[in-house]
């Protein structure tokens, strides 16, 4: 029987609940990717790539540069967030991977936006100094080399990893989460 409100809901319901819930989180690497694929629709905004392949070359260049494989992972989603919402995509994601990732890369993607932006709130009348703000974070180094790799990473020419690269990072991640 179907529902229409959760005060009538009884245990046998609650058990059916928490299935589901156990099946969203197994389902999670295979919903991760599909939202990294809907970046494919998004042009980059006069970039010379679609957003999908800005992140997949972020993450080749961690990976190239020798980052820790949640740092990897930080960088492929970083930006997976402007699926849902461009204004505030490193919140969006940054709450998707709480789970599953430390303070410090959730702390790292929800606020990479304002390390971008030493090289173009300037243009849009914001200050590029903002990052700055962070600079006691523990993570605020990271943050800086992550930024590089991001700011780098708009070049059609790029030797870049395919998402298939990826996809066992990302399931890596979320295996340990479907209890």
């Amino acid at each position: 029987m179907a529902l229409r409100r959760m005060d009538s809901a009884n245990e046998e319901d609650w058990i059916g609940f928490r299935a589901e819930i156990r099946e969203l989180r197994r389902s999670m690497p295979r919903r991760i990717t599909r939202m990294l694929e809907a970046l494919r629709e998004l042009d980059g905004g006069g970039f010379m790539i679609d957003q999908l392949t800005h992140c997949l070359q972020v993450a080749t260049h961690a990976e190239r540069d020798g980052a820790p494989d949640d740092v990897i992972l930080a960088a492929l989603l970083h930006d997976a967030g402007k699926a849902v919402s461009p204004q505030n995509h490193g919140a969006v994601i940054a709450e998707v991977m709480r789970p599953v990732v430390s303070d410090d890369i959730y702390w790292l993607v929800k606020h990479h936006q304002d390390f971008q932006g030493r090289y173009f709130y300037a243009h849009i009348g914001r200050d590029p100094e903002t990052y700055r703000q962070y600079a006691s974070h523990p993570s605020f180094d990271l943050a800086c080399r992550f930024s590089a790799w991001d700011q780098a990473s708009f070049d059609p020419s790029y030797d870049t990893f395919p998402l298939s690269h990826f996809e066992p990072l990302i399931d890596s991640f979320w295996k340990g989460d479907a209890s």
